[in-house]
């Protein structure tokens, strides 16, 4: 459950300085103003120790939650939850922001193939498409099946990245069996697809839901920033002493 007990003060300082400062992260006073529980303050933190930008989404996410009087709040902090995702990959040197662009060029010029095809077949009614595929809708129909064809070629290639991602932030001495890579890159992409589709304004969302997907992204991404050893060594002895103490038993 997502809660916050104080309301978020303006700082009036920040009035006083150029318009540049606002914008400088290292400038703004981060003693919390409204109460995060103990996930959030250990993500903030571990992403404040790795990357700045990516503390700050990730803060600018928590802020516009706690703005109970804003109706897009959850659309508005979901953009910066999926562009976490985003961020932390660009840090680590992965380049992504070709892909975008590639993606947005090639639907403008689809985009503008449709135009073209829409004014000059002659399959084209005041309605709908009727009668024998002309030569310049069969054109048309080709661009499409090649972006498509395209698009199929590019999803491994993001997978990818994904996966080089996660096998970077995790800290384990020794790689992790692939099934729970596997399992690990399905949940990233989830993570991505699901605050995606909540930032575009679905006609409805879940609020039971939509705090559980927040609460599970921090406890993913803590695992991999911030990992917990929840027994050392001398713990383990102390378990080796108390089998060994029952066998000989």
């Amino acid at each position: 459950m997502i809660r916050f007990t104080n309301p978020i003060k303006r700082d009036n300082s920040m009035s006083k300085t150029n318009d540049r400062s606002i914008w400088n992260y290292s400038s703004l006073n981060l003693d919390v103003p409204f109460n995060l529980n103990s996930q959030q303050k250990i993500l903030h933190e571990s992403l404040l120790e790795k990357d700045e930008l990516s503390a700050r989404i990730y803060y600018g996410a928590l802020c516009v939650l706690a703005d109970f009087k804003n109706p897009d709040r959850a659309a508005l902090a979901s953009h910066n939850l999926r562009e976490l995702l985003t961020r932390i990959t660009i840090y680590l040197g992965f380049e992504i922001n070709s892909f975008r662009e590639n993606v947005n060029s090639k639907l403008f010029d689809l985009s503008e193939k449709w135009a073209n095809a829409k004014r000059n077949s002659k399959c084209l009614t005041t309605e709908s498409f009727k009668g024998e595929i002309d030569p310049t809708l069969n054109k048309f129909l080709l661009n499409i099946d090649k972006f498509f064809e395209w698009m199929e070629y590019l999803e491994p290639r993001r997978s990818q990245i994904r996966r080089k991602t996660l096998q970077t932030l995790d800290q384990s001495p020794t790689p992790l069996p692939q099934h729970i890579e596997d399992k690990n890159l399905r949940k990233w992409k989830n993570f991505y697809g699901y605050f995606s589709a909540i930032a575009h304004h679905p006609q409805s969302i879940r609020l039971d839901e939509f705090e559980s997907s927040i609460h599970h992204l921090e406890s993913f991404l803590i695992n991999y920033f911030h990992p917990q050893t929840f027994i050392d060594m001398n713990e383990i002895d102390e378990i080796i002493k108390k089998v060994e103490g029952n066998d000989r038993s």
